[in-house]
């Protein structure tokens, strides 16, 4: 089940128009490489409560948040990082995939720097049922 709804929401953001162009990276997959990218997103899905719940029967919520961490070259200001948050969040924003329900996503500017990297997260609440 967390499968299934990890692989659904990978397959969603390589399949969105939004994201051409932009190298992504998933969780546990590596990184890109430093020396080629001026910029990328790594996407990183965390579970987190589950609380039982009636429907019509026996049922489950599961919740957690998707992380999308916008990486920038340091010292070329922050614009283009909030440009991918808007293109991030409106992908997500209020939808449904592969039963994950997506709610509003907000952005936070990392205050610091890593190793030449600028950061900007966009955090994405969900939650998905499970009926038994």
């Amino acid at each position: 089940m967390f499968a299934e709804k990890q692989i659904a929401l990978e397959e969603y953001v390589q399949g969105h128009a939004n994201m051409s162009g932009i190298s992504l990276v998933f969780e546990n997959s590596g990184s890109a490489p430093a020396e080629i990218y001026q910029e990328f997103v790594r996407f990183t899905l965390q579970f987190g409560d589950s609380k039982r719940m009636q429907i019509g029967g026996n049922g489950y919520r599961h919740m957690g948040v998707l992380l999308s961490q916008i990486f920038l070259r340091e010292g070329i200001g922050v614009a283009r990082g909030v440009e991918i948050a808007d293109l991030i969040s409106s992908m997500f924003r209020d939808k449904i995939v592969g039963g994950v329900n997506l709610w509003v996503p907000f952005v936070t500017k990392v205050p610091f720097s890593e190793k030449g990297w600028y950061q900007i997260q966009v955090s994405t609440p969900f939650y998905f049922d499970e009926v038994t």
